[in-house]
């Protein structure tokens, strides 16, 4: 064996050097053969680099094959870095050719988008070409297309076809694809034994999918017999082979034993394989091992993250184990809404257990809101495929009504299903449908037996039935003891209805002896438990000293547990407790939550109580429906309070509508039945003909009686019909002294007249201070008229000391109790900051309170809320209405804002006239702003003539008022001679006025004069000082302007910081000025963090808003990507605006865009237009561009005067384009006469900035133009050109580093630059670099790189590249020979000029290089390279005049050329001068 082996080798090695000798010899069949050689290590060591390298020679040179492998190692780098668009391009070839290897590949690139555009269609096209050239590959690609639907229409039959004869071709993958086919009927007929067949060819054939799907057909028997030993071995084999869903089989079988013995270790380490590899379904069982510790030890945490991988893989056991993990906190944090999601996952894509989780989530809002009929369709869906649990919630929700109509019948038929799957609750609740006839006939029988399945199976529900059953006989024969077993078991087991059961058991001797110690011990842990019988028993344990000693103090505390159990008496007395701090700390809102229980149980003090804690706010919010409604329950049950408070609910409609024939009847039952409040109410009836004829003799009876049975109410009534003489003589004393005793007696409207009667002397003599303290116990009673007079005491002091907040704080109890005074007295609270903090939207509702309620001073303030939105939406119809009612009542106010109303067309049509009308009569009213208003109408010609001295004079007598927007307009009067004689000093002095009264524009316009010396003396820190308070004040322009003198320090100190912040708040007020300057601060990082997007977003504000600055700006973001996507065509759009609004820097770069054809079409006509534009208006770029329109002739005739003279405008306006413009004009003469010296100082000026200058300027001391020649100069300012990133300043830096011009030669530093200058797509530093890599100058030689970069040379069109790239295709530098191309380029560069290259067009002409033989275009191109003073052209010329190629011999011209070509140092030419002279 050793033998063969050695002779294998030896004879690999003898092919391979008589291969390489035919590749070195240019046989491309054999290059590509030495390729396979070197790639595989045939015959020679494996050498990826050469394999490649020998491929590329082969494919270069035409052979297919050898392009389809170059491509394969360029997509996947194999013996060279990987290129996907060369692999694409190489692919292409071969495809081209005709191999259909390649034409499969291309089909791939197409399809899948490497190295090129994806495109679908094309993909197809290859693949078919490639199929019907016999390409397995391509056969099976082109299936998949037909079954895809890709680049073609789907066609399964087409797809089956073309699987088929692929799989005939003995292709694997085809012969798998093929089985699917038959399996699935897709295409074909379905045939489980062909499916059969194909997955064992395949198998065979070594596809590992095809051995996982065989392994299925041997386990299921799908196609042939079962067996599940095979189906293990193939399973083991596709395993083996890394086939992850193989691998998951394979963990199937360990872990149940199919096929094999069982081994749960080895089932978790293909688990493991599978899940590394990415199957969800192996990832699922990964975790399930984990958590349940099958074949590893238990890890919770590892569960979680399989399944969280398996889950998002889309696996729906996963995600139904991913909710489990969320939900009970197994390997994570406990989670509810991600186990909610992981369930809808689960459960939408048809998990049976997730469907039932995610009811159950939906049923008790467990991670989502609650929804019943979701929660059952969830639970019915679970059904349908046979889930235990979901049918017996199913049963539930029929049973209760739970999300769908309740239908007992089928809760019966739910449970029955259950229970007979085995679901011990299901079991339980068809025991309850046949004990209590639900959904069935009664058969106790059946509930028992139902029961014991239920209790057997551990229910404690069940056990529990089953101990009554016993216990009572129900079903079964009575048996205690049986009883006391399960109740036992239940106790035990710490249910606490078993519990107290039990302790019923020992207390009463039922199937055990009595024992009360253990009664008290079992009742103990029922009541612990929360069980309500067992806590009743057990307080009466405590409290009777059964069992146990006795002990009140736990009674109570046991009682409170019952009272949480339920119990409603002890409810409503812990009620009692709690809300009068009886035996425990008050708390009403404890009281409430027992009145509330104990009400719900039917206990009508509890109900009485429970209306009263709704009516009064009692531990809870007010609720007057609620509160009538208990009152009601109570009232019907007998309760005489209940009766008088459900008249009072009927009588001022208290959760109710008003009713005063039951407001009568209630308060009759109540006062007969002797209730004191009753009586007064009654009397309230009789006296008010509330449900019953007016009758004040009567009220003043049942007032009596109340009142002599000690009703506050009754009193304070009493002292009413005694002040104004109801149903008895008037008597004031009288009424003092009743209303003394009901004051007393804490009534607060008796202590309301009782402080109005010492505030006004009534039945006694004045007091405020007495007034005061009354006023203060009615206020502190909940007396909203008592609460807005003290409110009004506070403010004013009024027998009292003056206070703001308390003042606020009695109002907003008044207007909360209803008082409209005091509800509007809280809005001004509220809007103007009196003793609280300012809040507009509750000032708007308490407006709105009090003008509904007729308050005049509300309507006015409401009206303003509507218009301006203060505190509410703005709603201006409103607005207008409540002016309206306003100044229809005469309100000058009213009337001045319904002229606002009118003249705006604010909530009504406009009308100037009308709006004018209600000013005039706001205005004679006396209104100062309705007089500013009217002097408004007069200067604008506002629904009346235009009228200066009428403008002047309301404005006057506005600003005389005081108005400060008056004396604004006064000062503008003043200032611009408006209905008066001009005088600034005036306007100054009115200014100041309006000012120094806070009118933020007579601030701003007083700093306008402070800054320009308008009427006072000029003075910029004034002028600062008053933009500071005009901005404080909020006003744009002067934020505006107070940010501009923060930025460049006018008034103040320069700060970037305070600038950016006041241009950002005149931005945010919507100044467009603002806005723009503050975009120019986030873009430059002024006074912030510099922040693109930010300032896109200001600009396109400033923009939208009209600024011409921000529409440049922003045009300028979108043309350059600042802070937004790059948008050329929105750039010009913005430039157009900002241009025709007259932007001079729109204008250029609107120009720019027509000229390059930014963002729209080219058009060198408008582009010319709009640069005149700006450079009319100064524009130096502008300028600069119409210099160059003119020069070129761009847009308009070509005029090199007009070129110069704008260079010149734009150079001396400080352009530093301009000024290398102006530079070269010097230098060439054009459109001026030439002038070296001016030309080389207008290159210094630009030099200074402007990189292009600086080149020109170093070529200026290079070659001595307009200046001493200065090598180290040129040198200096090459170099920072060239650092400046100008690619011709780069390239002549290399050609001073390779020469040593100004500076050390340097051939590294040369090859460098030349680097930078050809990267930056210099064409002659790119062919210098050629050159530099062709010899290895100051880099490594790289032929390759050498014919790269002289090809980037020669397409950029520079000659000397075009030559260099002729002779790398002639002599096979760095590229396959190929004499045509050379010829080619030779032919370019001759034509370009170049005189090496048409020497050497002319040799390829006299041999036939590349092209046909032409001795006479060889004379002629010889011809042009001589006279272009090409030595070797001159000594070609001479041999053609000496030898008469191409033209008649003449050896006097041949001594000629030849003497020039021996002067120029031709060798050749010096040697044939020689011999024709020794000839002669």
């Amino acid at each position: 064996m050793q033998h063969n082996e050695t002779q294998v080798t030896k004879y690999g090695e003898k092919v391979f050097q008589l291969c390489l000798k035919s590749a070195e010899g240019g046989d491309i069949n054999s290059q590509y053969n030495l390729g396979d050689y070197y790639r595989n290590g045939i015959g020679t060591t494996r050498d990826e680099e050469k394999a490649f390298q020998w491929y590329l020679k082969s494919a270069e040179g035409g052979n297919i094959d050898g392009q389809y492998n170059l491509g394969c190692c360029y997509q996947l780098g194999i013996g060279t870095a990987k290129d996907e668009e060369k692999a694409f391009q190489w692919y292409l070839k071969s495809a081209e050719g005709g191999d259909i290897d390649g034409q499969n590949s291309l089909g791939d690139c197409y399809r899948i988008g490497i190295g090129t555009t994806r495109d679908e269609e094309k993909a197809f096209q290859w693949y078919l070409k490639s199929a019907e050239g016999e390409n397995i590959d391509g056969k099976y690609t082109l299936g998949c297309c037909y079954q895809l639907g890709i680049g073609t229409a789907k066609d399964e039959e087409k797809a089956f076809q073309w699987y088929l004869k692929s799989a005939e071709g003995g292709d694997a993958i085809g012969q798998y694809t093929l089985g699917c086919c038959y399996r699935n009927g897709s295409g074909i007929t379905r045939d489980e034994e062909k499916a059969f067949q194909w997955y064992l060819k395949s198998a065979e054939g070594e596809d590992i999918d095809g051995q996982n799907y065989l392994g299925d057909c041997y386990r299921n028997g799908i196609g042939t017999t079962k067996d599940e030993k095979k189906a293990f071995q193939w399973y083991t084999k596709s395993a083996e082979g890394g086939n992850i869903y193989g691998q998951y089989n394979l963990g199937i079988c360990y872990q149940y034993g199919i096929g094999t013995t069982r081994d749960e270790e080895k089932a978790f380490q293909w688990y493991l394989k599978s899940a590394e590899g990415g199957d969800i379904d192996g990832q699922n069982n990964l975790g399930d091992c984990y958590r349940n510790g099958i074949g590893t030890t238990r890890d919770e945490e590892k569960a979680f993250q399989w399944y969280m991988k398996s889950a998002e893989g889309g696996n729906i056991d996963g995600q139904y184990n991913l909710g489990c993990c969320y939900q009970l906190g197994i390997g994570t944090t406990k989670d509810e809404e991600k186990a909610f999601h992981w369930y809808l996952k689960s459960a939408e894509g048809g998990n049976i257990t997730g469907q039932y989780n995610l009811g159950h989530c939906y049923q008790h809002g467990i991670g989502t809101t609650k929804d019943e009929k979701k929660a059952f369709q969830w639970y019915l869906k679970s059904t349908e495929r046979g889930n235990i649990d979901g049918q017996n919630n199913l049963g539930d929700c029929y049973r209760n009504g739970i999300g769908t109509t309740k239908d007992e019948e089928k809760a019966f038929q739910w449970y029955l299903k259950s229970a007979k799957g085995g679901n011990i609750y299901g079991q339980y609740n068809l025991g309850i449908c046949y004990q209590y006839e639900i959904g069935t006939t009664r058969n106790e029988k059946k509930a028992f037996q139902w029961y014991l399945k239920s209790a057997e199976g551990g229910n404690i529900d069940g056990q529990y039935n089953l101990g009554c059953c016993y216990q009572f006989g129900i079903g079964t024969a009575k048996d205690e003891e049986k009883a006391f077993h399960w109740y036992l078991k239940l106790a035990e087991g710490g249910d606490i209805d078993g519990q107290n059961n039990l302790g019923d058991c020992y207390r009463n001797g039922i199937g055990t002896t009595r024992d009360e110690e253990k009664a008290f011990h079992w009742y103990l842990k029922s009541a612990e438990g929360g069980n309500i019988d067992g806590q009743h028993n057990l307080g009466c344990c405590y409290q009777l000293g059964i069992g146990t000693t006795r002990n009140e103090e736990k009674a109570f505390q046991w009682y409170l547990k019952l009272a949480e159990g339920g119990d409603i008496d002890g409810q409503n007395n812990l009620g009692d407790c709690y809300r009068n701090g009886i035996g425990t700390t008050r708390d009403e809102e404890k009281a409430f939550q027992w009145y509330l229980k104990s009400a719900e149980g039917g206990n009508v003090d509890g109900q009485y109580n429970l209306g009263c804690c709704y009516q009064l706010m009692i531990g809870t919010v007010k609720d007057e429906e609620k509160a009538f409604q208990w009152y009601l329950k109570s009232a019907e049950g007998g309760n005489i309070d209940g009766q008088n408070n459900l008249g009072d609910c009927y009588k001022n409609g208290i959760g109710t509508t008003r009713d005063e024939e039951k407001t009568f009847q209630w308060y009759l039952k109540s006062a007969e039945g002797g209730n004191i409040d009753g009586q007064n109410n009654l009397g309230d009836c009789y006296r008010n003909e509330i449900g019953t004829t007016k009758d004040e003799e009567k009220a003043f009876q049942w007032y009596l009686k109340s009142a002599e049975g000690g009703n506050i109410d009754g009193r304070y009534n009493l002292g009413c019909c005694y002040q104004l003489g109801i149903g008895t003589a008037k008597d004031e004393e009288k009424a003092f002294q009743w209303y003394l005793k009901s004051a007393k007696g804490e009534n607060i409207y008796g202590q309301y007249n009782l402080g109005h009667c010492y505030q006004h002397g009534i039945g006694t003599t004045k007091d405020e201070e007495n007034a005061f303290q009354w006023y203060l116990k009615s206020a502190e009673g909940g007396n909203i008229d008592g609460q807005n007079n003290l409110g009004d005491c506070y403010r004013d002091g009024i027998g009292t000391t003056r206070n703001e907040e308390k003042a606020f704080l009695f109002y907003l109890k008044s207007a909360k109790g209803g008082n409209i005074y005091g509800q509007h007295n809280l809005g001004i609270c509220y809007q103007y900051e009196i003793g609280t903090t300012r809040n507009e939207k509750k000032a708007f509702q308490w407006y709105l309170k009090s003008a509904e309620g007729g308050n005049i001073d509300g309507q006015y303030n409401l009206g303003c809320c509507y218009q301006l939105g203060i505190g509410t939406t703005k709603n201006e119809e409103k607005a207008f209405q409540w002016y309206l009612k306003l100044a229809e009542g005469g309100d000058i106010d009213g009337q001045n804002n319904l002229g606002d109303c009118y003249r705006n067309g604010i909530g009504t049509t406009k009308n100037e006239k009308k709006a004018f009308q209600w000013y005039l009569k706001s205005a004679e009213g006396g209104n100062i702003i309705g007089q500013y208003n009217l002097g408004n109408c007069y200067q604008h010609g506002i629904g009346t003539m235009k009228d200066k001295k009428k403008t002047f004079q309301w404005y006057l007598k506005s600003a005389e008022g005081g108005n400060i927007d008056g004396q604004n307009h006064l000062g503008n009067c003043y200032r611009n001679g408006i209905g008066t004689i001009r005088d600034e000093e005036k306007a100054f002095q009115w200014y100041l006025i309006s000012a120094e009264g806070g009118n933020i524009t007579g601030q701003y316009n007083l700093g306008n004069c402070y800054r320009n010396g308008i009427g006072t003396i000029r003075d910029e820190e004034k002028a600062f000082w008053w933009y500071l308070i005009s901005a404080e004040g909020g006003n744009i322009t002067g934020q505006y302007n107070l940010g501009w003198c923060y930025h460049y320090g006018i008034g103040t100190t320069e700060s970037k910081e305070k600038a950016f912040h006041w241009y950002l708040k005149s931005a945010k007020g919507g100044n467009i000025t603002g806005q723009n300057s503050l975009g120019h601060c986030y873009q430059h990082g002024i006074g912030t963090t510099k922040d693109e997007k930010k300032a896109f977003q200001w600009y396109l504000k400033s923009a939208k808003g009209g600024n011409l600055y921000g529409q440049y700006n922003l045009g300028h973001c979108y043309q350059y990507g600042i802070g937004t996507t790059k948008d050329e065509e929105n750039a010009f759009q913005w430039y157009l605006k900002s241009a025709e609004g007259g932007s001079i820097s729109g204008q250029y770069n609107l120009g720019c865009c027509y000229h390059h054809g930014i963002g729209t079409t080219r058009d060198e006509e408008k582009a010319f237009h709009w640069y005149l534009k700006s450079a009319k208006w100064w524009n130096v770029a502008g300028q600069n561009s119409l210099g160059y329109c003119y020069r070129n002739g761009i847009g308009t005739t070509k005029d090199e005067y007009n070129a110069f003279q704008w260079f010149l405008k734009s150079a001396e306006g400080g352009d530093i384009n301009g000024q290398y413009n102006l530079g070269r004009c010097y230098q060439h003469g054009i459109g001026i006469t030439k002038d070296e010296e001016k030309a080389f100082q207008w290159y210094s000026k630009s030099a200074a900035r402007n990189v292009t200058g600086q080149n020109s300027l170093g070529y200026c001391y290079r070659y001595g133009i307009g200046i001493t020649k200065n090598k180290y100069k040129a040198y200096h300012w090459y170099l920072k050109s060239a650092e400046g990133g100008d690619i011709n300043g780069q390239y002549n830096l290399g050609h001073c580093y390779q020469h040593g011009i100004g500076t050390t030669k340097d051939e590294e530093k040369a090859f460098q630059w030349y680097l930078k200058s050809a990267e930056g797509g210099n064409v002659a530093g790119q062919n210098k670099l050629g050159y530099f890599y062709g010899n290895g100058i100051g880099t490594t030689k790289d032929e390759g790189k050498e014919f790269q970069w002289c090809l980037k040379s020669a397409e950029g069109g520079n000659i000397n590249g075009q030559y260099n790239i002729g002779r790398c295709y002639q002599h096979g530098i760095g590229i396959t020979r190929d004499e045509e191309k050379s010829f080619q380029w030779y032919l370019k560069s001759a034509k370009g000029g170049n005189v090496t290259g048409q020497n050497s067009l002319g040799y390829c002409y006299r041999n036939g290089t590349g092209t046909t033989k032409d001795e006479g275009k060889a004379f002629q191109w010889y011809l042009k390279s001589a006279e272009g003073g090409d030595i070797n052209g001159q000594y070609n010329l001479g041999r053609c005049y000496q030898h008469g190629i191409g033209t008649k011999k003449d050896e006097e011209k041949a001594v000629q050329w030849y003497l020039k070509s021996a002067e120029g140092g031709s060798i050749e030419g010096q040697y044939n001068l020689t011999i024709m002279r020794l000839e002669q």
